[in-house]
């Protein structure tokens, strides 16, 4: 999925990891009884905003554990010193609640 840049944004659920009870099929392939797994949100990217994504309320997906490669990442509003860049649709992204991927 190129509009992702290689990666997904998740939010993750309340209930944190745990092990399927069963067979699970995902956009991703068959989860099989016994994985460690969570639900997470998706957060989608804003077009012409590297880093920045919106909420996705609904969307959710359940991934394996071993595919997840940094939690905690620190999601980031809009502000004076945070700002939309220029080359994206800005009213659209603050309506949509734009969040900008923390580089540390």
């Amino acid at each position: 999925d190129l509009d992702t840049r290689g990666y997904y944004v998740l939010t993750w659920q309340p209930a944190g990891a745990y092990t399927l009870q069963a067979d699970k099929p995902t956009e991703f392939g068959l989860l099989t009884e016994g994985t460690l797994v969570a639900d997470g949100e998706y957060n989608n990217p804003v077009g012409g905003a590297v880093g920045w994504h919106t909420p996705s309320p609904g969307n959710v997906t359940t991934v394996q554990v071993a595919n997840v490669l940094r939690t905690g990442v620190a999601l980031l509003p809009i502000s004076k010193s945070n700002p939309l860049p220029n080359n994206c649709d800005k009213t659209a992204a603050r309506k949509a609640g734009a969040l900008k991927v923390s580089p540390a």
